[in-house]
């Protein structure tokens, strides 16, 4: 009975330790995600104007340990910048009835010093786009920053994969190339230190 009120004991006290050392993060003002591809007429860019999102973070010895990413974009949010295009994307992206794009980080598979304070992060996830979930590893460079990090990279993805068909348009003039790269500049920032 002994042992086990010992082993008992331990066991919350990691539980609540590990509790404890979590810092979550949120999304600053300066964060920046937007999609880019090409058509055959020109290049088309979209800008995410706002996102919602939290990170979980384990404190490292060394290097950087993620518990949680999520990140959260209405398609409403999306501008390219282009009345036609705004609403030829929405309509292939199924807004109605998926208003939201969403990531959902299942594991963190690599954290490796860069130098210069720098880190390559490896996550892989759940990507949800226009109601279809696939798997997806995306790799970031991360760097700390006053109260938080910053995170940089890209993911190239294909549309036909998340069973969307490439907007056209001008009577099918103009269409857009399958394959899209989606491009982040994110900065989260201390939950505790944002209030």
């Amino acid at each position: 009975m002994k042992h086990f009120f010992m082993a008992y004991f331990i066991v919350v006290f990691l539980i609540t330790f590990n509790v404890w050392a979590q810092h979550t993060y949120i999304f600053t003002p300066q964060s920046h995600i937007w999609v880019a591809g090409t058509s055959s007429l020109h290049e088309w860019n979209c800008n995410v104007g706002t996102f919602q999102g939290s990170v979980i973070v384990i404190p490292p010895d060394s290097l950087l340990q993620l518990q949680q990413v999520y990140v959260e974009i209405p398609v409403e949010e999306m501008d390219c910048k282009n009345n036609i295009m705004n609403k030829k994307m929405k309509k292939a992206l199924k807004a109605k009835e998926n208003p939201k794009i969403i990531f959902k980080m299942t594991r963190q598979l690599q954290s490796r010093a860069l130098g210069d304070s720098a880190l390559k992060v490896t996550l892989e996830g759940e990507l949800q786009i226009a109601g279809v979930k696939r798997n997806v590893s995306i790799e970031a460079i991360g760097k700390t920053i006053q109260d938080g990090f910053r995170f940089e990279g890209k993911k190239v993805l294909r549309m036909t994969e998340f069973g969307i068909h490439p907007p056209t348009a001008l009577f099918g003039m103009l269409k857009t190339g399958d394959v899209i790269t989606v491009f982040f500049d994110v900065q989260i920032q201390s939950k505790r230190g944002s209030q």
